[in-house]
């Protein structure tokens, strides 16, 4: 956990990190919810990147510029996408609907 809590600080998250753990550590929680709420966050954190290249990748082959190394891994990142959705993540464009 140590080695997580020190990258994840050096993240863009940084701050709501600190924020997130500061509170955490004032607060009494209830490990079930509190254990659903970090897994989806980290799956948040682990499938954003994935989802914003997914979408830069689908706009080349969409417009026929992408070459079968890039139309290989959008395909590979779709399946992979699909993958996380059912283990109950959802990208950040869905959370807004």
């Amino acid at each position: 956990f140590a080695a997580f809590s020190e990258q994840l600080a050096q993240t863009p998250y940084a701050d709501v990190y600190a924020s997130a753990r500061t509170a955490v550590l004032r607060e009494e929680i209830e490990e079930e919810p509190a254990t659903h709420e970090f897994d989806g966050a980290v799956h948040k954190l682990l499938a954003e990147p994935l989802e914003r290249e997914q979408k830069a990748l689908e706009t080349m082959v969409s417009a026929g510029t992408a070459d079968e190394e890039t139309k290989a891994r959008y395909l590979w990142l779709s399946r992979e996408v699909q993958r996380r959705r059912q283990m109950g993540w959802r990208p950040a464009a869905m959370e807004d609907s």
